[in-house]
C-alpha cells in the first residue's frame, strides 16, 4: 500500500499548517468546533503522568511547567517530516511548525528558543 493509505493514530494525520491552526486554535479558545467534555479537556491540560520536575504527559499532549509558564507542546516524526506545537493556554498563543525535513528540529527548536526567549526541555525529552 502507498504510505499512509491506511489511517493509524501514530502517524497519518495529513494536513495542512492552515488546518492544523485551526485545531490548535479550537484547542485554545474552547471551541464548539472541537466539542470536548469538561473532563476530557481538563485531563489533556493536567499531568496523568510525570516525567520530572519540568515535563509530565495530559491526554494526548506534553506539559511543560516552568516557573509560571504552563505549556502544552507535541511532536511528529514520519519519515522525512519533523514537526512541532508549542500552545501557552493561558496567554492564548502557539507556535506551529511543520517540516518536510529530517533536519526540522535544527530549525524549529531555534525559532521557537528566539520567539519565546528560553530554551525548552521539552526538546530535551525526544531525540530524532
Amino acid at each position: 500500500l502507498p504510505m499512509y493509505a491506511v489511517p493509524n493514530v501514530a502517524g497519518s494525520l495529513l494536513t495542512s499548517i492552515r488546518d492544523y491552526g485551526r485545531f490548535v486554535a479550537a484547542v485554545l479558545n474552547e471551541s464548539p468546533a472541537l466539542p470536548l467534555a469538561a473532563q476530557t479537556r481538563r485531563q489533556m491540560v493536567e499531568p496523568q503522568v510525570r516525567l520530572n520536575s519540568a515535563l509530565s504527559w495530559g491526554l494526548g499532549w506534553g506539559l511543560e511547567q516552568v516557573g509560571e509558564d504552563e505549556l502544552l507542546w507535541h511532536w511528529g516524526a514520519n519519515g522525512s517530516f519533523r514537526n512541532f506545537v508549542l500552545v501557552d493556554l493561558p496567554r492564548k498563543r502557539a507556535i506551529v511548525a511543520l517540516t518536510n525535513s529530517a533536519n526540522g528540529p535544527k530549525i524549529y527548536e531555534r525559532i521557537i528558543t528566539a520567539l519565546t526567549g528560553r530554551d525548552h526541555p521539552a526538546f530535551l525529552w525526544f531525540e530524532v
